[in-house]
């Protein structure tokens, strides 16, 4: 008391706080003597501030700490070069004087001779017992390299925690048991070793892991991820313990028990879980999957018990739902946001205008509770100084978090002002989605020094720089793109484009790096093409899918029969190293026991999440199909999406209740279920079919049609919200409401209806139907903002209708608009076209890569083909990119199963169902000749100008027959018979013989052209009749 007095009072001025934490140590008296004689050195004389000097003395031993930081830190500083920092990172533990001296002593030997860097001398002493790890790191580190073969970045790992120098002498005397016996490798024995404790887990592990995996059915992974935390050897031995009371009394499975037990404090938060899973279940409604979605973070037990005490307050005092709760407290630091939410939700809602779901998202991540407190500070401060939106610092706020909002407030002026940025750019790099708050930090500060070089020296635009620095490890991925672009474009021949792709997702860096490393192998010896393996990178985990692929393409396609193009589809997601694995592992299970194609199984593994998905899919299948009568291919719909794990399950427990109490078919249930975000949206139907039906008049079909679509729990909510606004205010019927609501992106169309729907009636003189058109598409938010935005130039500049501009939106969207203010003017005045025609081909689903293929494609078509411009707007305007692609292909190398169509026939079937009709004749399927007789019909053409003169034709035929130098018979040919180039092309093609045939005189038997024939006409494909085959002659006239 009496030191609190004199401490607390001038010239001092600590905190009672920082009194008691000196106090409460060994030494405790010693300790707050030395501060009060050495804080106003240590702080004028060396630097340091009074909370430096109260972490030091607040240990055991804190008063030699202090006078041994007063006497070594000139000279750490000044002759070894480390900073005050460092010096009171390794003062502030118990044996900090022991610590520093031995630093002072050993820190040359440590970098000269064993090549550690000061950075890991001081990571090494900057914890209990650094003095002895930094002796048995000197003594050690030779031998764990040379002997065991591990690198000194994994000793400094080791030995930087305390009781390092334990856990180096047990790593070197267990490493080669745990390697050869039990099967672990060096680098699971080292992650195991790296925490406090090192020593115990790796005991633990050795006396566990066989009983764990005989007797418990674990995995090695699985006991590895356990003991890899602090605390480990007492997680093990609680889950050796409590699993098979966990499974059996409370229905966990294995795999969620291990869940729990990963983490600090796993020991803890199993038994927690033990004690108030029924409590959390029976009493607070809770399920067991959010039991465990609680317990399953550092600090588990103390979350579980704050939601026991605060649920109930939260839901009734404050409005939010149980699942808002638990989403809140499934986190790292969960109790801490869920008193902080208690605390500061009204002042949030009531002085600063946010929604309760905007303080639970800002919540609902690891320092939670520090983001709400900086969102109080600094919320003011960014909308009224900086210009951002509420929803723009909750954006921040609930991704970056605390220290996000602070370099945003510090950085934002300068990178708007001094390199151009726009806020929103600035708000983009800041809002990575669910990082951590450091990472935001490291990936803001290099886009100030980078982006003038990137841009000048390299060719980036702004928004590339800031789309490869918006994700984890932005940092770093930009310095790598400064280094590498270069030579993946120069020697490796890739594109500035697909650089940044793969460098704009997390561990774009790794990712780059392996495509530099991989690319020629993947290629050479795999057979890729470079845009697979950018397919393949440009994902998060690029660089290990890229490894894996590698590793299993040769597994994959020689023993699973896959194709090289279904390896890259499974790679090409965020988890591609894992599907791979899973379906080296489930194909030959879902195959054989279940009865699903490759196809199957590699569709379901195409997606994010696709090794889950497909792990789902064993387990479940056989339940859904006997219990709940799904068809296998209904199971593999819904499991073929990005969440299509989280949609079985749901299926599994909604699909009862929605058919019985909702009245809904097990088909519409499984309709709903097979888009991205499947399990939302069942839950969602199931919470607000009742209200949508008896509160606002829609129907169950209209219900079930807005959910399912990607994004529809959103929508339905939206819906919910906006429909007697949208009807009463702006005079929509719930049918129109519905249908712009019935799309991916429903809800964002719908918000913007409710904004522009005045604007574009009042200003630009679009009727509410033709809103409603536009607005009832994939992407019709972004074709109403480009409306607005495009309609008077179009218009005005451009000569196009009103009716027109609708038209191009209604179908092509935001791009089709913008393709054609662009290419309008070329297509018209380089190529002739009307604007009629650009605006016909624009009007459909991908309007701007058709409009783009004819400004590339017609001048061939036209001038190497002989097909007219107005024949180029049809297949455009029907088929698309693919059908003028293919009819260029066709007319370029010609397949002989069209051999014998015009290109009048040509460009009929390309009208009449684009690529895959023609596809559909090339291939012979069972449709083909009634496309034949459908584009004969369109086509009618006398006899006599279909085909030429028999004899004339007898006549050709033998003579390229008898010619004794076939390759030079095609311009023989044209003079003997005073033809054209194009002319012969057209008789050979009408008795069933390619233009490259024709050329090169290798023409195919009289059977082989009659069956070409036949199948041009329509008719089914027969042999000829014996007499065709007696003479050339003969044959050719019977053809």
């Amino acid at each position: 008391h009496a030191w609190r007095n004199a401490l607390t009072g001038a010239p001092l001025n600590l905190t009672p706080d920082q009194v008691v934490a000196i106090a409460s140590n060994i030494g405790g008296k010693q300790a707050l003597e030395t501060v009060q004689r050495l804080l106003p050195v240590l702080c004028q004389d060396h630097g340091l501030t009074p909370d430096q000097v109260v972490a030091i003395a607040s240990h055991g031993g804190g008063k030699q700490a202090l006078e041994t930081v007063q006497r070594l830190l000139p000279v750490l500083c000044q002759d070894h070069g480390l900073t005050p920092d460092q010096v009171v990172a390794i003062a502030s533990n118990i044996g900090g004087k022991q610590a520093l001296e031995t630093v002072q002593r050993l820190l040359p030997v440590l970098c000269q001779a064993h090549g550690l860097t000061p950075d890991q001398v001081v990571a090494i002493a900057s914890n209990i017992g650094g003095k002895q790890a930094l002796e048995t790191v000197q003594r050690l580190l030779p031998v764990l390299c040379q002997d065991h073969g591990l690198t000194p970045a994994q000793v400094v790992a080791i030995a930087s925690n305390s009781g390092g120098k334990q856990a180096l002498e047990t790593v070197q005397r267990l490493l080669p048991v745990l390697c050869q016996d039990h099967g672990l490798t060096p680098d699971q024995v080292v992650a195991i070793a790296s925490h406090d404790g090192g020593k115990q887990a790796l005991e633990t592990v050795q006396r566990l892991l066989p009983v764990l995996c005989q007797d418990h059915g674990l995995t090695p992974d699985q006991v590895v991820a356990i003991a890899n935390n602090n605390g480990g050897k007492q997680a093990l031995e609680t889950l050796q313990r409590l699993l098979p009371v966990l499974c059996q009394d409370h229905g966990l499975t294995p795999d969620q028990v291990v869940a729990i037990a990963s983490h600090d404090g796993g020991k803890q938060a199993l038994e927690t879980v033990q004690r108030l899973l029924p409590v959390l279940c029976q009493d607070h409604g809770l399920t067991p999957d959010q039991v465990v979605a609680i317990a399953s973070h550092d600090g588990g037990k103390q979350a579980l018990e704050t939601v026991q005490r605060l649920l109930p307050v939260l839901c009734q005092d404050h409005g939010l739902t149980p699942a808002q709760v638990v989403a809140i407290a499934s986190h790292d630091g969960g109790k801490q946001a869920l008193e902080t939410v208690q605390r500061l939700l009204p002042v949030l809602c009531q002085d600063h205008g946010l929604t309760p779901d905007q303080v639970v998202a800002i919540a609902s991540n690891s320092g939670g509770k520090q983001a709400l407190e900086t969102v109080q500070r600094l919320l003011p401060v960014l909308c009224q100084d900086h210009g951002l939106t509420p929803d723009q610092v909750v954006a921040i706020a609930s991704n970056g978090g605390k220290q996000a909002l602070e370099t945003v407030q510090r950085l934002l002026p300068v990178l708007c002002q001094d390199h151009g940025l726009t806020p929103d750019q600035v708000v983009a790099i800041a809002s990575n989605g669910g990082k951590q708050a450091l990472e935001t930090v490291q990936r803001l500060l290099p886009v100030q020094r980078l982006l003038p070089v990137l841009c000048q020296d390299h060719g980036l635009t702004q928004d590339q720089v800031v789309a490869i620095a918006s994700h984890d490890g932005g940092k770093q991925a930009l310095e790598t793109v400064q280094r590498l672009l270069p030579v993946l474009c120069q020697d490796h021949g890739l594109t500035p484009d697909q650089v940044v792709a793969i460098a704009s997702h997390d561990g774009g860096k790794q990712a780059l790096e392996t495509v530099q490393r991989l690319l020629p192998v993947l290629c050479q010896d795999h057979g890729l093409t470079p845009d697979q393996v950018v397919a393949i990178a440009s994902n998060s985990g690029g660089k290990q899918a890229l490894e894996t692929v590698q590793r299993l393409l040769p597994v994959l396609c020689q023993d699973h029969g896959l194709t090289p193009d279904q390896v890259v589809a499974i790679a090409s997601n965020n988890g591609g190293k894992q599907a791979l694995e899973t379906v080296q592992r489930l194909l030959p299970v879902l195959f054989q026991e279940h009865g699903l194609t490759p196809d199957q199984v590699v569709a379901i593994a195409s997606n994010s999440g696709g090794k889950q998905a497909l792990e789902t899919v064993q387990r479940l299948l056989p339940v859904l199909c006997q219990d709940h009568g799904l068809t296998p291919d209904q199971v593999v719909a819904i499991a073929n999406n990005n969440g299509g794990k989280q949609a079985l399950e749901t299926v599994q427990r909604l699909l009862p209740v929605l058919c019985q109490d909702h009245g809904l078919t097990p088909a519409q249930v499984v309709a709903i279920a097979s888009n991205i975000g499947g399990k939302q949206a069942l839950e969602t139907v199931q919470r607000l079919l009742p209200v949508l039906c008896q509160d606002h008049g829609l129907t169950l079909d209209q219900v079930v049609a807005i959910a399912s679509n990607g994004g529809s729990k959103q929508a339905l909510e939206t819906v919910q919200r906006l429909l007697p606004v949208l009807c009463q205010d702006h005079g929509l019927t719930p049918d129109q409401v519905v249908a712009i609501a019935n799309n991916n992106g429903g809800k964002q169309a719908l918000e913007t209806v409710q904004r522009l729907l005045p604007v574009l009636c009042q200003d630009h003189g679009l009727t509410p139907d033709q809103v409603v058109a536009i607005a009832s598409n994939i992407g019709g938010k972004q074709a109403l903002e480009t409306v607005q935005r495009l309609l008077p130039v179009l218009c005005q500049d451009h000569g196009l209708t009103l009716d027109q501009v609708v038209a191009i939106a209604s179908n092509g969207g935001k791009q089709a608009l913008e393709t054609v203010q662009r290419l309008l003017p070329v297509l018209c005045q380089d190529h002739g076209l009307t604007p009629n025609q650009v605006v016909a081909i624009a009007s459909n689903s991908g309007g701007k890569q058709a409009l783009e293929t004819v400004q590339r494609l017609l001048p061939v078509l036209c001038q190497d083909h002989g097909l007219t411009p107005n024949q180029v707007v049809a297949i455009a305007s029907n088929g698309g990119k693919q059908a003028l692609e293919s009819i260029v292909a066709q007319l370029s190398r010609p397949d002989p199963a069209l051999a014998a169509l015009t290109n009048d026939h040509l460009v009929a079937l390309a009208c009449l169902g684009g690529s895959p009709a023609l596809d559909a004749v090339k291939k012979g399927l069972p449709h083909a000749p009634e496309l034949i007789r459908r584009i004969n019909r369109r086509i009618p053409e006398r006899t006599s100008h279909r085909v030429p003169d028999l004899a004339h034709v007898v006549r050709v035929l033998g003579f390229f027959q008898s010619h004794s130098h076939p390759a030079q018979a095609f311009d023989d040919a044209m003079k003997q018979f005073e033809m054209s180039r194009h002319g012969l092309v057209q008789l050979f093609r009408r008795v069933g013989v390619t233009e490259f045939e024709a050329r090169y005189g290798t023409l195919p038997p009289a059977s082989q052209r009659w069956d070409r024939i036949l199948q041009a006409s329509g008719m089914k494909r027969a042999k000829p009749s014996p007499t065709s085959a007696q003479t050339p002659d003969q044959a050719s006239l019977h053809a």
